[in-house]
């Protein structure tokens, strides 16, 4: 798929699939305003954007099933990022506050505090951990774009 490069705001020249993994916070606060209304390809694209990273498939190895532990910091209630966990497992007790879900969701740290940019940052060091093997892996245009464009690796 070829994607459109936005032509307006702080992330000018990039895709969709580029903005999900530098700054995937101002990609859920643009789409909740509905910055992409009317905006043609980016508006449909917007859309994709969206339901793909909020369905991603989790890498499922051996024979147990594998689901996304969310975790809430006791403090201040933001993100702590997620763990990919067998689902039979007993869910974490302790002070910090967890969930799960059959999918990895990008907008998880939005969602659980408003504005949380350190959360999304570990939330997307997990992310690239987890599909990609280490999460200092670079993410280029190419990588961002191939793995968004590739349907296999989100449950629609």
């Amino acid at each position: 798929m070829s994607w459109t490069k936005l032509n307006f705001g702080k992330h000018n020249g990039k895709t969709f699939p580029q903005v999900m993994f530098i700054d995937p916070d101002w990609f859920f606060w643009a789409y909740d305003k509905q910055v992409f209304k009317n905006r043609g390809n980016l508006q449909k694209e917007a859309n994709e954007i969206f339901n793909k990273s909020t369905n991603i498939k989790i890498p499922q190895e051996g024979e147990e099933t594998l689901v996304a532990e969310y975790g809430i910091h006791p403090l201040s209630q933001n993100s702590v990022g997620f763990e990919l966990v067998e689902q039979r497992r007993q869910v974490h007790q302790g002070s910090t506050a967890v969930f799960r879900r059959s999918v990895i969701d990008l907008s998880r740290p939005r969602q659980i505090d408003g504005y949380d940019k350190l959360g999304h940052k570990m939330f997307l060091h997990n992310l690239k951990y987890y599909l990609f093997g280490n999460e200092k892996t670079k993410m280029t245009k190419k990588r961002c774009e191939e793995f968004f464009s590739n349907n296999s690796n989100f449950e629609l």
